[in-house]
């Protein structure tokens, strides 16, 4: 783009000189018919009415015309000159403000590759538990629960792990799935056994199997939860 406009700025400019040449050519050609004006005016004062002053006469009016057509010419190239610098003044200033806005782009596309490493935080573990346990909060369970999967797939040891868990458990019970919020709740409770959220989650099996009308099972897993949770 710079290439273009330098280009279109050069092409102007020799413009410029060619034009300017012109006029130089111009007023040679108008110096000339004047002084050839000058001759035929003096010898205008020849008689009245002979053949000869009838002939200077004419030629005096043929230049006077030539003058008259080259002034004008030189007028109005003289506005086109005019108007061409103009437009190159304006392209000049054109093609500044460009530079300026690439200079601007350019520092810009550097400081997002310095960023860059900044923005791979994003990726990290505790970013993605944060990214799905929105997603929960804002009622996608669907993604929340892909989201906390793939979390857990890929940190397995994370201190979050369990966490992440319990939050698929609980999505199933607000949508009313038990039996998979029980399967769920059940993965934290032996897969985890040293975890805080290891009472919660047999709590809510409890509640699930209330919910499916398997009281027998909610009195023995509360009763469970109850004994091996008496100091929590």
């Amino acid at each position: 783009m710079r290439v273009f406009y330098c280009l279109l700025s050069l092409g102007l400019t020799s413009l410029i000189a060619g034009c300017a040449q012109r006029l130089d050519e111009f007023e040679t050609r108008l110096t000339d018919l004047d002084e050839r004006s000058k001759i035929l005016e003096s010898k205008s004062g020849l008689p009245i009415g002979s053949d000869r002053e009838l002939l200077e006469s004419r030629k005096l009016a043929d230049v006077r015309t030539q003058v008259t057509a080259i002034k004008n010419d030189h007028t109005l190239l003289q506005g086109k000159v005019e108007s061409i610098e103009f437009e190159n003044k304006s392209l000049s200033e054109r093609v500044a403000r460009l530079e300026q806005e690439l200079d601007r782009l350019d520092k810009k596309a550097q400081a997002a590759v310095v960023a860059s490493p900044t923005e791979d935080k994003g990726s990290s573990p505790d970013a993605a538990y944060e990214i799905a346990l929105e997603a929960h909060q804002k009622g996608d369970f669907s993604k929340s629960r892909d989201l906390f999967l793939k979390f857990v797939k890929e940190n397995p040891q994370h201190p979050l792990a369990d966490n992440a868990v319990y939050w698929i458990g609980e999505s199933y019970m607000t949508e009313k799935s038990y039996r998979n919020a029980l399967v769920r709740f059940q993965d934290l409770v032996e897969k985890f056994p040293n975890s805080d959220k290891r009472c919660d989650a047999m709590s809510r099996q409890v509640d699930a199997f209330q919910a499916l009308g398997m009281d027998e099972e909610a009195k023995s897993y509360g009763d469970l939860r109850t004994k091996e949770c008496r100091k929590n």
